[in-house]
């Protein structure tokens, strides 16, 4: 009788000693593991460009610019923040670099900027968030 093949054991991660029902990943020991690349390197460019923060503000705009793509983490300053980066603004002082990337269309996404940008483009804080103070009588 040929000796049939028998499938791979199969190894369930734990948790706290407890199986979670989900296959442990195994790798041989000593190599490093491999890594996919889903996108061809030859198909990407990288180009510098500088722009005005007017040109940024014109983009948002006309629809030129996404700020929110899937990938970002929305808008979490509080007005503080919000404050803080004007008063920069107005003082003159340098800002960091915004991050865009292009798609095939020519749509441009914020990759990186989405705090900074919004609140130059639109610098109101909400009326819930004003404090109001009371004067003594």
């Amino acid at each position: 009788m040929p000796d049939t093949p028998q499938p791979p054991e199969i190894t369930e991660e734990h948790f706290l000693d407890t199986g979670t029902g989900v296959e442990a990943g195994t790798e041989a020991e000593g190599a490093p593991p491999e890594i996919d690349r889903p996108w061809n390197s030859e198909q990407i460019r990288v180009n510098t460009k500088q722009f005005s923060l007017r040109n940024a503000l014109d983009m948002i705009e006309d629809g030129s610019l996404e700020l929110a793509p899937g990938f970002q983490r929305g808008r979490v300053w509080k007005p503080g923040q919000k404050s803080r980066l004007i008063e920069s603004v107005l003082l003159q002082i340098p800002l960091p670099a915004l991050y865009f990337a292009e798609d095939t269309d020519g749509l441009m996404r914020m990759v990186d900027g989405l705090q900074r940008l919004p609140t130059i483009h639109d610098p109101k804080v909400p009326e819930k968030s004003h404090r109001r103070s009371r004067i003594p009588s």
